[in-house]
């Protein structure tokens, strides 16, 4: 259980990131509707299905780049529990004796869930930072074809260490606790 001050920082960071977040995917609607102007919501249902059926099947990776495929299986379905194990912990920290199903079967399967997905998805991590910063695979690069601003090739680079080095101490530091 947080404490009242603890409460009130949360929320307040709570409140930080989803302005940020507002901010963040308001300026991307705004790029997308410099196309057609016109977004096809009569498509919404097809899309929908099809992007569940590529988040199961992870859009046929399996077949092309199965290494692949599995770490990043183990990290969407990690984040997706995640999700879940979030929601248990704000829950446990703003409710006076919440604990999630206590020293049951249901809450015992649950933490250990969360702590095998918590250690595949540093796998996953460990796996995808290597082959962008060690091995520097050929497929991570792009067309000579494709016409990049100046600063995209660092900055792909240099936001894919930070996202890695995030996952990993959220991931990381959940998985001590």
């Amino acid at each position: 259980m947080l404490t009242s001050v603890e409460k009130i920082l949360f929320a307040v960071a709570v409140l930080a990131s989803l302005g940020a977040s507002w901010i963040t995917f308001g300026r991307m609607i705004r790029i997308v509707l410099r196309g057609q102007r016109k977004l096809h919501w009569d498509l919404l249902p097809r899309r929908l299905r099809t992007g569940l059926g590529a988040l199961v099947g992870q859009g046929g990776m399996v077949r092309q780049r199965p290494a692949a495929f599995w770490f990043h299986f183990f990290i969407v379905w990690g984040f997706i529990y995640y999700g879940l194990v979030n929601i248990v912990d704000v829950l446990a920290g703003y409710l006076p004796g919440f604990h999630f199903s206590g020293n049951s079967v249901p809450g015992n399967v649950f933490r250990l869930l969360a702590d095998l997905l918590s250690f595949a998805v540093l796998l996953g991590i460990g796996f995808f930072l290597g082959r962008r910063f060690v091995s520097r695979a050929p497929l991570l690069g792009y067309r000579e074809n494709v016409q990049l601003h100046p600063g995209a090739l660092s900055g792909i680079s240099r936001d894919s260490l930070l996202v890695g080095v995030f996952i990993l101490g959220h991931v990381g530091f959940r998985l001590l606790g």
